[in-house]
């Protein structure tokens, strides 16, 4: 073998290599990332659910938001925050005795790096009847 083509063949070995070493990154950062899913059940008021996901990072030590919603979908930019609370290593989480009435509720995670935000059905809490009026 010449020595031009030696350093030629050495060339584009090293132009491949390099190429490989900046692709590699890229589709680290493109990778997708995990679904979420965060329910909200209700017991007269009092809240609790699960993040779930398939992804072990998505689940445990999330902040749960739980939101008043003001119109006719979830919108977490522009509803009031109503409580919150950080899910345990098996997704679950509780606001405790809060016994909310009288709104239509939401449950929120937002994204956090390879997983997605979520958001759980709506739930509609009447009116207390025996609630006392201001006078």
């Amino acid at each position: 073998m010449n020595t031009k083509m030696i350093r030629s063949t050495t060339l584009a070995l090293v132009a491949a290599l390099s190429l490989t070493a900046v692709a590699l990154p890229g589709t680290a950062l493109a990778a997708k990332s995990a679904k979420v899913k965060v329910t909200l059940k209700s017991n007269g008021g009092d809240f609790s659910g699960r993040v779930k996901s398939k992804s072990a990072i998505c689940i445990a030590e999330r902040e749960v938001v739980v939101y008043m919603q003001e119109g006719s979908r979830p919108n977490p930019t522009t509803d009031e925050e109503y409580s919150s609370d950080t899910s345990g290593s098996d997704g679950s989480w509780s606001l405790g005795n809060n016994r909310a009435t009288g709104a239509t509720f939401y449950a929120h995670v937002t994204k956090i790096p390879g997983c997605k935000a979520a958001t759980s059905k709506s739930v509609t809490e009447p009116e207390d009847p025996f609630a006392e009026e201001e006078l």
